[in-house]
């Protein structure tokens, strides 16, 4: 009795062992198994390091060979600072690979309305992830993505704002290049520029752009950039309407409202996007860690060895019964 019950433990501890994986909870998409599954050569599709709306772009898609499927560039749509949306803003480009798992596009992104749905990033990818948000299970990667309309991340202040102080605005997403400038409307409900001076600071280096006039200018769609700006002393203590004016193209953010006060209501500024990775559990990538197909296979194993001992500890009741085992 002993022995049995040392091995029906050994045989719970065996199935409590790494190889007793989960299965995965949800299927890659169609077109990414398509693209991946048994590929030779892993799969991928590269792009140029940086994207923009109202551009054509070129694409390399490497995988299985003579596989079918749709490159489709999605922005990155957030919610206080979540990735809750991957929408689809390219014309779709649908591609076969050669016998060697290769094909080449162009995927065109058009111009994007004025809206506050800037993240700074997109995922390029394949079709059928509208109604996704986890990139472990799909192929491709994220890249910096320019709009007109960057996305705002804060001055440091809540609404209540110090009056007359230089405010740093800093913002992110926007298409290289580009100028912007900070307006407020006044009480005769036109709008005038209360811009100081613009600095825009690269990612990677300590360098700082700055503009003596009254625009900033955006390096990189990826990189955080600040303008300065000043809520005018002699304005009514209640909100009034400030917006960001892109001075390159006439798009417009939507306003935000800043009460003048002495000191302000010190906030911190949002954080800029941080893409999470892509593909880690997805077979057929450089990137696979535990996927579905090993970890059926390890919990086939699991479960064999603990048939085993099952086995043996049903031999030893035999065995005692005919007074083989002491």
């Amino acid at each position: 009795m002993i022995r049995l019950t040392i091995a029906l433990a050994l045989a719970a501890l065996l199935l409590a062992g790494p190889w007793a994986v989960k299965p995965a909870a949800a299927e890659p998409p169609e077109q990414a198994a398509t693209l991946c599954a048994g590929s030779p050569r892993g799969c991928a599709l590269e792009t140029n390091d940086w994207l923009r709306e109202g551009a054509t772009f070129p694409v390399t898609v490497i995988g299985n060979a003579n596989a079918r499927v749709q490159v489709v560039v999605y922005q990155v749509v957030l919610a206080d600072g979540v990735l809750t949306e991957l929408r689809p803003i390219s014309t779709e480009a649908e591609v076969i690979t050669n016998s060697a798992g290769v094909a080449h596009t162009e995927v065109a992104i058009p111009t994007l309305s004025a809206t506050d749905d800037a993240s700074g990033w997109a995922l390029v990818s394949v079709g059928g992830l509208q109604d996704r948000t986890d990139t472990l299970e799909t192929v491709g990667q994220f890249v910096p993505l320019g709009t007109r309309v960057p996305r705002i991340l804060g001055d440091g202040y809540g609404e209540e704002k110090p009056a007359g102080a230089t405010l740093e605005l800093q913002y992110t997403g926007a298409i290289p290049g580009s100028r912007f400038a900070v307006d407020y409307e006044d009480a005769d409900g036109v709008w005038q520029e209360t811009t100081a001076t613009g600095i825009a600071v690269t990612r990677d280096t300590d360098v700082s752009i700055d503009t003596p006039g009254a625009e900033s200018i955006a390096p990189q769609p990826d990189d955080v950039n600040t303008i300065s700006y000043t809520v005018p002393r002699g304005l009514t203590s209640e909100p009034h309407r400030f917006r960001l004016r892109n001075t390159s193209d006439s798009a417009l953010s939507s306003p935000w409202f800043a009460t003048p006060t002495v000191d302000g209501a010190p906030q911190e500024a949002l954080a800029a996007f941080e893409p999470p990775p892509v593909g880690g559990e997805l077979s057929g990538t450089d990137l696979v860690a535990t996927h579905p197909e090993r970890a059926a296979v390890l919990t086939a194993g699991g479960v064999a060895v603990a048939a085993f001992v099952l086995t043996l500890a049903g031999t030893g009741v035999g065995l005692r019964r005919r007074g083989g085992l002491r």
